[in-house]
């Protein structure tokens, strides 16, 4: 009996000898497994991180190239003054503030043949809006400006108006979303459209006007102006207003042929 003790005895040890290299192995491969995925996932990461990088580095470079900002247009404008024959500027979109616009203006100035000038989405701002008057004011074969959204706000408004309204040869004019309110509307009205100029299009739309004296004023100015074909005063939120009965009189002077965004198409021309 004493034999077999020892005997079970060692066959236990041996037996927990081989358990604890059993486990030993297999821990290895386990980790040895996670380690292969784990420096796989790093390696895709890096490869990720890398390919971002180079498409984050061609961006800038496309927005260096494309959006020049107040840089880029002091550069075009230099560049510009050697030609005499431009008609047409467009620079869209570019990032362009006050001192860039300035750059531009001190060019158009002095040119004698510009006849459509395009910086819609430019911030230029009522400082830039100044500096445009001033090209109004001595450029007189501008016929088109486009303003889009480049935040000039009242003060810019009044500023352009003054020098638009004397304007022979401008026809078209457009300020949609430059937040001039109440007061850009009244100056608007009051320099541009009541001086009955040759102006022929003007959208004045999205620059939150509302219900109030603006609106009296511009229907007072149109019934004057002779020459303006059509006038954009949608995204203003006058339409509720003007269709109360007791406004039906302001609503009527404001032509469905001539002012777009304060009529609202009736139910049986629609089913027409």
């Amino acid at each position: 009996c004493q034999k077999h003790r020892i005997k079970a005895r060692r066959e236990l040890v041996e037996a927990k000898a081989k358990c604890k290299e059993a486990l030993a192995e297999y821990r290895r491969i386990i980790c040895d497994k996670y380690d292969s995925q784990i420096e796989s996932l790093v390696h895709r990461a890096e490869r990720d991180l890398d390919r971002k990088e180079r498409i984050q580095a061609e961006k800038e470079k496309l927005v260096a190239f494309f959006e020049f900002q107040d840089q880029g247009a002091h550069t075009l404008a230099k560049a510009l003054k050697r030609c005499a024959t431009l008609e047409t500027l467009e620079i869209a979109k570019n990032d362009i503030g006050p001192l860039g616009c300035k750059s531009l203006c001190a060019f158009l100035c002095k040119s004698r043949s510009i006849m459509e000038i395009d910086l819609h989405g430019n911030p230029i701002g009522a400082d830039g809006a100044l500096h445009l008057s001033v090209v109004l004011k001595s450029c007189a074969t501008i016929r088109k400006l486009n303003l889009h959204s480049c935040s000039i706000g009242a003060a810019g408004a009044e500023l352009l108006a003054k020098n638009a309204g004397k304007h022979r040869n401008l026809l078209q004019l457009n300020l949609r979303a430059n937040d001039l309110g109440q007061e850009g509307a009244i100056a608007v009205a009051e320099h541009l459209i009541a001086a009955d100029s040759r102006l022929l299009e003007l959208d004045l739309a999205t620059n939150g006007i509302g219900w109030g004296r603006a609106v009296h004023v511009l229907a007072a100015a149109l019934e004057r102006n002779k020459h303006l074909t059509r006038v954009d005063l949608s995204h203003n939120n006058l339409v509720a207003a003007l269709r109360r009965p007791a406004n039906r009189d302001l609503h009527l002077s404001l032509r469905k042929d001539r002012v777009v965004g304060v009529w609202v198409p009736i139910f049986k021309d629609l089913i027409l």
